[in-house]
């Protein structure tokens, strides 16, 4: 089958991101018998013309779309990214009304049946679709049955949307790499300006799929699974080995690089073996940072580290289920910051269970450890709030606590923001004046020109807007190919 795969995440952020997971699907269905043609919506400037040129010149039989986010999940810069999913699909069928078009992607698994309801995509996978999107190819091909496809949705008759639930036990040794050749070529000739200096977007290494903490604010097990599959260490390094070839850096692509800590080991231990030294990045927990890694790191060519630290307070540690300490965090970064490798601090405030005092805590320690010094090179990045995923513990808590209904959608950017924290006015300020006073530290643009405070209330006006426009659309009815008007239910 001749299939047409398009990246839509246009988000250029701090830089580009690869779209790994379309590069991973069109290599699967090569390695199958299909031909394959990607369109990344990235850099261009005009989407529709562009997704007309694509399916004019490949004709497809079937169009995958990848959704790698729902919305920019950062409460004072909201972002909604599903209106352009929408316009996408309806471009396809216009251009090419025979082709089913198909969804996927990180972003799509948080919330498949409302995103499939809400644009009207003929069939969507959700979680891992190295195998399942081949077998669905194969199906569809030959006129067979889909109705056991892990992961898979699709309409029955009558209108409702049936979900197979998906299988994330697979076999990473026999899935295809992505090829460098399906990212478009001007990620890697970009220059983004970042704090001051040129960087590159480079290639991502993923050593493993799936993770098995319990944070209650991370949706990852929607896309992965929570049971860890490692990637083979031989696999990951002749990877990497090909990478230095070129003369380029990577990063780590894992959501946490050093869980399990053997597994980091040992890919660190062969880099090493090997003589393979390389700029590279990862994210670090900091309950398994150990001065054999960090000396790994600096002898391979680590340059930074992301820490997921979230809070500097025990208290609230314990209420998002990490784990690790406020203590583990001190001693991880001192481990790290000895090496010379640069630093970022990924921290929230106003998780449940968040204090004034709680909060104190977490600045008093991002002053002791990113003091306001930009050329040491740490850094901290503050979210204020938390993004609610589908099936989350703290979509659990902000039913229970009266901040959503147990119906509320949640294909649209909705947060947690703790009461407490959002009704004091005098601690807004002290935030909003202690992030100010350092240029390393980043919450919102807007600040102080704009209060926190208001920005608060505003951003609150723009989710209910938003909120109520995509509730609207899945309430209006579905029109079949050939126009069959159906009912839409999903869920």
């Amino acid at each position: 089958m001749k299939v047409l795969m398009i990246s839509i995440n246009k988000s250029r952020a701090f830089r580009p991101v690869l779209p790994v997971g379309m590069a991973i699907m069109a290599a699967q269905a090569r390695a199958h018998g299909h031909t394959v043609t990607c369109l990344d919506l990235c850099f261009e400037a005009e989407d529709e013309r562009a997704v007309q040129q694509s399916i004019a010149g490949v004709r497809p039989d079937v169009i995958g779309i990848s959704i790698r986010n729902i919305d920019s999940q950062n409460f004072l810069e909201p972002t909604f990214y599903l209106p352009l999913a929408l316009q996408v699909v309806r471009w396809c069928r216009a251009a090419c009304p025979n082709a089913p078009v198909l969804l996927g992607g990180a972003g799509f698994s948080q919330s498949p049946a409302e995103i499939m309801a809400y644009t009207q995509a003929d069939y969507g996978i959700a979680g891992l679709g190295e195998e399942s999107m081949p077998r669905l190819l194969h199906r569809l091909e030959n006129r067979l049955p889909i109705d056991d496809v892990p992961g898979l949705l699709y309409w029955r008759a009558g209108g409702s949307i049936r979900a197979i639930g998906p299988d994330y036990r697979i076999d990473l040794s026999q899935s295809a790499p992505p090829s460098r050749l399906d990212y478009d070529p001007r990620y890697f000739g970009l220059g983004t300006q970042a704090d001051g200096e040129q960087t590159r977007c480079v290639e991502s290494v993923q050593t493993k799929k799936g993770c098995a903490l319990d944070c209650i604010f991370c949706g990852n097990f929607n896309v992965e699974g929570r049971a860890i599959n490692l990637r083979p260490v031989t696999e990951v390094v002749d990877k990497i080995e090909a990478i230095c070839a070129r003369s380029e850096g990577f990063e780590y692509a894992d959501g946490v690089f050093n869980l399990p800590l053997f597994h980091a080991l040992e890919i660190c231990r062969e880099m090493r073996r090997r003589n393979l030294h390389a700029p590279w990045s990862c994210q670090l927990n900091p309950s398994a940072v150990t001065s054999e890694l960090v000396d790994l790191l600096a002898q391979t060519g680590c340059q930074h580290v992301e820490f997921g630290t979230d809070s500097g307070s025990d208290s609230v540690l314990r209420r998002l289920k990490k784990n690790f300490t406020r203590t583990q965090v001190i001693s991880a970064h001192q481990l790290v910051a000895s090496r010379g490798i640069d630093i970022m601090h990924c921290v929230f405030i106003g998780a449940p269970g968040e204090t004034r005092q709680s909060v104190h805590e977490t600045l008093d320690l991002m002053e002791q450890l990113v003091p306001n010094d930009a050329s040491q090179g740490y850094r901290v990045y503050w979210s204020l709030g938390l993004r609610i995923l589908e099936s989350s513990e703290l979509h659990r808590i902000a039913v229970a606590e009266g901040l959503l209904d147990r119906q509320d959608t949640l294909g649209v950017p909705r947060f947690y923001l703790a009461p407490q924290v959002a009704r004091d006015r005098q601690l807004l300020d002290e935030i909003e004046e202690r992030v100010c006073a350092h240029p390393n530290w980043y919450l919102w643009w807007g600040l102080p020109n704009i209060s926190l405070h208001e920005r608060i209330e505003q951003a609150r006006l723009q989710e209910r807007k938003v909120a109520q426009l995509y509730d609207t659309a899945l309430m209006l009815p579905v029109r079949e190919a050939g126009s069959r008007h159906r009912e839409r239910t999903y869920g």
